[in-house]
């Protein structure tokens, strides 16, 4: 499935994916809050009294105040890119911004007016847009903004000079300029740090591509090999225990075989298991859920929200597979929670026991004492850029959490009838 994002905001997000992120974790938001925050100046410029036209900087005030309340309702949650396209609506609000500050300078003072230096505010505040043209217009536009309002004012019964308001349109060209130096700064470091990010995804895109395929050939082989040949020789050895029975040593033998054939199924399914290709993560986690609920006589809940296959499937399979393993062989639980759901950027995946807890201190002694187990998964996660915790749970018992991030490239698609409702598995 395509998923077409722009530089701060999603869309055509996938099933189980939310359709964008927060308004305020986007650069666009910045910008109406910006405008917002002018009015708190405004207000104490009014308040201080003595302007030559208190009624009318009022009723710009009131004006003012109402644009950025609208403005800020239509860019929410809009990325700054979608926002820039929309030339004519940023257009509008541009001429309108400026427009507002020229008469609110006008009918405060001009050129001794505080509220000139908003004309200097305002390419500061696009700035983490990281759009360069677009800075340098907003710029502009404040040069052009404030030489009409000094056009219109004049310098008439004014302290200010002509020299003086030369020196101001001098700072305020050069502190555009400099913002557009920054954002360019700002947006080249962007492109290189997404070039970065591009590259580590495809390497490591590449080497779980590499690993499954050798985790499945090892599967294969194990399968095909030492299994068949353990089959074939419980087979003889059940040929041999004829009907009279077998001795001791033949029996323990034929246990020995039976339990090494078990293991390595077991081994076969945690390397590869055949349900997760097929029919993506949530059924694969289901099958390792029946398979501890299994060994350890557990209750195994699930809340599966995400159906068919999903960015990193092996990775979060592996940790889940180890998350399952340690409850049976050491939480002594009755019951394990298994989630899965997505948030905005990332899968996330969560093992829940109501078992004996952990001892943080000792598990963060296990590497060094040779239990690698979680360690090694934690470290895998966090090359992809995710997060492995180990945590005592809020009710008691563990509770694991494994967060991996997706990328506008991944894509998620449904695989077979898919995992999506509550269920649970008794032991």
């Amino acid at each position: 499935m395509s998923d077409e994002r722009g530089r701060d905001g999603a869309a055509g997000a996938p099933a189980g994916r939310p359709e964008q992120l927060p308004p305020w974790t986007l650069p666009s938001w910045y910008t109406a809050v910006a405008r917002l925050s002018l009015l708190i100046p405004l207000v104490i410029t009014l308040a201080a009294g003595s302007l030559p036209d208190p009624v009318t900087f009022l009723v710009l005030l009131v004006v003012y105040a109402g644009w950025s309340v609208l403005r800020a309702v239509w860019l929410r949650g809009r990325p700054v890119g979608a926002a820039i396209a929309a030339r004519g609506h940023t257009a509008v609000a541009v001429v309108a911004d400026l427009g507002l500050l020229v008469g609110l300078t006008l009918t405060s003072g001009g050129p001794d007016s505080p509220v000139r230096f908003a004309f200097f505010v305002w390419p500061v505040a696009t700035v983490l847009w990281r759009l360069p043209k677009a800075t340098g217009a907003v710029g502009a536009g404040c040069l052009a903004a404030y030489v009409t309002m000094l056009g219109a004012h004049g310098f008439g019964g004014t302290r200010a000079t002509e020299g003086d308001a030369a020196v101001e349109a001098s700072l305020l060209l050069w502190t555009a300029l400099v913002c557009v130096l920054i954002a360019a700064i700002l947006a080249l470091r962007e492109r290189q740090v997404g070039d970065l990010l591009a590259t580590r995804r495809a390497l490591l895109r590449d080497a779980l591509a590499a690993e499954t395929r050798e985790r499945s050939v090892l599967a294969d082989a194990l399968h095909d090999g030492p299994l068949q040949t353990l089959l074939a020789a419980g087979q003889d050895l059940a040929e041999a225990t004829g009907a009279d029975g077998a001795s001791p040593s033949v029996r323990r033998a034929d246990e020995s075989v039976h339990r090494t054939v078990r293991e390595l199924r077991e081994a076969v399914f945690a390397l590869h298991p055949q349900v997760l290709s097929a029919a993506g993560l949530g059924a694969a986690l289901r099958a390792a859920g029946e398979r501890a609920a299994h060994r350890g006589g557990l209750t195994v809940r699930y809340d599966l929200r995400v159906p068919g296959h999903v960015p990193g499937e092996q990775l979060l399979y592996s940790v889940a597979n180890e998350l399952l393993t340690n409850v049976v062989r050491h939480a002594r639980a009755a019951t394990v929670d298994l989630r899965l759901e997505a948030a905005p950027d990332a899968v996330l995946l969560t093992v829940a026991d109501d078992g004996v807890g952990i001892d943080l201190s000792a598990a963060r002694r296990g590497p060094a004492e040779g239990h690698v187990g979680l360690a090694g998964h934690r470290a895998r996660l966090e090359d992809a850029g995710g997060t492995l915790d180990v945590v005592p749970g809020p009710d008691g018992g563990t509770e694991g959490r494994a967060r991996l991030p997706f990328t506008p490239g991944d894509s998620f698609g449904a695989a077979g009838d898919g995992v999506t409702s509550d269920g649970a598995t008794p032991g």
